[in-house]
This record gives structure tokens, C-alpha cells and sequence, in this order.
């Protein structure tokens, strides 16, 4: 059987209330930043990636149930954006520590870090190397294309 449209549209409203991957009710997925380069793709695991650790860096909590759902209207792409936490996906130098340090992509991990659900790589690496300089992240949109076939 052919699925329709609705079928697609409804899978990516579950994922975006799924309570057993992104949108938990405690404990919610973190989104990170690796300073390696890595390859984003569908067996990423916590091993493919080098975790940054300059002075004012820590995993971002996203906001805890469901997230935002949506259509793009030029690609027709389901979307599934995390909603962005106070203070928006971004990281400030506080300090001189493992400067200078690049920075390739971000990744989102569960809570505990054991699985990843994504990853994106910057245009280019982001290169540390004083203080207060920022790494921001605009969104952490999954981007889903019907192509008329599962």
C-alpha cells in the first residue's frame, strides 16, 4: 500500500511527542558541540564524536515534551525542530583553557549521552582562541523528505 501524505505528516508529529526519544517529560536530550571533525550520519554513535571542553562550555538541555512540528513550504520537507531553550543554543568563552580549539558541528545526545539522535556539521570549523567568543547554533531542525517510498 502506497501511505499518503497524512501518514508521513502524522509520523513526524509522534516523533516530536515521542516521550522515548526527543521529547521526554524529565530528562531531556542535551545538544553538544564536537571539537573533531566527524561525519554526520544514521549510525552516528557517541564514539564518532570529541566533545568540546573550553571554559564556559556545557551540554545544553533542550526543553523538556513535545517539540515543534511543521511543513517547509519551498521543499516541502516535514520538519521537527527542538524548541530552543532560554538563552538559545549558544556557548561563550569564559576562559583561556584548551584555547585555541576548533569547533566542527553539534549533536544531540538522549540525557545520559549513551545515543545520539542527530548531528549537523558547521559550513566551516569554528576556530576558539579568546574570549568572550560565541559558537550559536540557530536551530536543531530534523528535516524529513517524502519521496513517495519507506
Amino acid at each position: 500500500m502506497q501511505p499518503t501524505l497524512e501518514i508521513f505528516n502524522q509520523l513526524t508529529i509522534l516523533l516530536a511527542a515521542d516521550t522515548a526519544t526527543i521529547a521526554p517529560a524529565a530528562n531531556p536530550p542535551k545538544l553538544k558541540l564536537s571539537k573533531a571533525a566527524f561525519t554526520p550520519n544514521q549510525n552516528n554513535v557517541p564514539a564518532d564524536f570529541t566533545e568540546a571542553d573550553f571554559d564556559g562550555y556545557a551540554p545544553i538541555a533542550a526543553i523538556v515534551g513535545a517539540q515543534n512540528v511543521g511543513v517547509d513550504p519551498l521543499t516541502q520537507e516535514r520538519l521537527v525542530e527542538m524548541k530552543i531553550p532560554a538563552g538559545g543554543w549558544r556557548w561563550v568563552v569564559t576562559g583561556l583553557t584548551n584555547l585555541p580549539q576548533q569547533i566542527f558541528g553539534a549533536y544531540l545526545t538522549d540525557n545520559a549521552g549513551a545515543i545520539v539522535f542527530g548531528a549537523a556539521l558547521f559550513d566551516g570549523p569554528i576556530t576558539l582562541d579568546n574570549l568572550p567568543q560565541v559558537v550559536e547554533v540557530g536551530s536543531v531542525t530534523f528535516r524529513f523528505r517524502f519521496n513517495g517510498v519507506f
